[in-house]
């Protein structure tokens, strides 16, 4: 059985997505009847606790679309509860090593395979048996690459057994390698390191994704064959909307 994104992505060309951080399943379900292919709901830096996480991830799978979770950390306990409340995927922070995307895989899959509890209290609905004997390959496992020492890793974690995918966190990552603010398309440093981690994930068979802070970007790196990305987030997007109407006032 194919994860959800891997079985998108076998339609289009690239997935794109939004990051959800308010503790919300209307605005969760709002964003993702807009027409979004998933949605990432984010605990580390967002106001969801998992009570609304689980709202958040019935109100994007109720509107057919991806739903994919960044945890507070990547410790085995947040991240089975958000495969037992039903996401598709985790993304985890702060995948520094191949000793922590290991983690990160084995804390996704049931033995043998690896060490997730069992307790699929939502996400085994309506056939535990059925599901149990489908998820170690139900769920996408996506690491995100944000420090210098991911970077000097790259190749290790993109070997790691069972790893779906690899996130660009641009901002960490920009601050890490020393040049915060260079954009990700275009000449310069850090645009090269993210051309570099494209061509070395494809390489490895590993789905290279993104976040990305407009449509222009987004477009440019999936040019460049990320096949997932994220633009902007819904707390930005109701400040920049509610800007421009007031704007329209002067």
């Amino acid at each position: 059985m194919a994860h959800a994104l891997q079985t998108l992505l076998e339609k289009k060309p690239a997935a794109i997505g939004i990051i959800v951080g308010i503790d919300s399943g209307l605005s969760a379900e709002t964003l993702a009847r807009a027409g979004y292919d998933f949605l990432f709901i984010d605990q580390q830096h967002g106001t969801v606790d998992n009570a609304a996480m689980l709202s958040m991830v019935q109100a994007a799978q109720g509107a057919d679309v991806i739903a994919l979770v960044r945890p507070t950390w990547t410790e085995p306990a947040g991240v089975m509860r958000a495969l037992d409340y039903g996401a598709d995927g985790i993304i985890a922070p702060m995948i520094d090593t191949p000793e922590d995307a290991a983690e990160l895989v084995s804390a996704l899959r049931y033995p043998p395979d690896g060490k997730r509890s069992w307790g699929p209290i939502r996400a085994g609905l309506p056939d535990f048996p059925d599901y149990t004997a489908q998820a170690n390959s139900a769920h996408a496992a996506i690491a995100m690459i944000e420090t210098a020492s991911a970077y000097e890793n790259l190749d290790a974690i993109l070997a790691t057994p069972g790893l779906d995918g690899i996130l660009i966190g641009p901002n960490d990552l920009s601050l890490a390698l020393g040049c915060y603010g260079q954009p990700m398309i275009g000449d310069n440093k850090f645009a090269d390191a993210v051309r570099d981690i494209a061509a070395r994930a494809t390489a490895a068979g590993i789905l290279p994704g993104s976040h990305c802070g407009d449509v222009e970007t987004a477009k440019g790196l999936i040019e460049l064959g990320f096949k997932f990305v994220s633009v902007g987030s819904d707390l930005g997007m109701l400040f920049s909307t509610a800007r421009q109407e007031l704007a329209a006032f002067n």
